[in-house]
């Protein structure tokens, strides 16, 4: 089943390095700020790009001449610094 168990420590060699490490982070994503963060990222990410793309879209149908992806980007790195920073 699916609960996490205890990890097994073995040096005997680089296949039980290797089991032992997959082994570990199986374990790390069964605990649940770990699982939360992880669901967080995997979501996060393609719902940024999806907002950068809208947001390029709309620039161009209401024929704005200039570039204001720089704006953005920077708007948006300050907001995220001023958010994990408060």
């Amino acid at each position: 089943h699916l609960l996490p168990r205890s990890p097994r420590r073995c040096s005997q060699g680089p296949l039980n390095g290797v089991q032992a490490l997959l082994q570990d982070l199986w374990l790390s994503l069964w605990l649940r700020r770990v699982m939360w963060w992880t669901a967080w990222a995997l979501a996060m990410n393609p719902i940024h790009g999806l907002t950068l793309t809208y947001w390029q879209s709309m620039v161009r149908s209401k024929h704005i001449l200039k570039d204001h992806n720089g704006y953005l980007s920077a708007c948006m790195y300050l907001a995220a610094s001023l958010l994990t920073l408060g």
